[in-house]
């Protein structure tokens, strides 16, 4: 496969939305079709894997805004970035709920 080939399979993954249609769900399904494609796996479970993978960056990344965060709140005194760093903490805490409630339905 040349350059301009491999150009245009990684295009036509990122436009077609077959589990997520976030980034991250576009670069976890890249990574496990690559995954599955570099090890001949034949059995596998690929939109599970898919889902497993784009939750364990979800997670990191909400674990890393969350350590900035406390910094923040720290190092600040305006109530009104307090306010919005706990609005944002709620939402990725909904978030989470949702993508838990649809990793246990699949």
């Amino acid at each position: 496969m040349d350059y301009l080939e491999t150009l245009d399979a990684l295009h036509k993954l990122m436009e077609k939305p077959e589990h997520h249609d976030s980034p991250i769900g576009v670069l976890s399904r890249m990574h496990i079709k690559h995954f599955i494609k570099v090890h001949g796996f034949d059995a596998v479970d690929e939109r599970l894997m898919v889902q497993l993978t784009s939750e364990r960056i979800f997670n990191l990344v909400a674990k890393k805004a969350e350590k900035l965060e406390d910094k923040l709140i720290r190092e600040t005194e305006d109530e009104k970035v307090k306010r919005k760093i706990q609005y944002s903490r709620n939402e990725r805490k909904l978030e989470a709920k949702y993508r838990k409630e649809l990793l246990e339905k699949s």
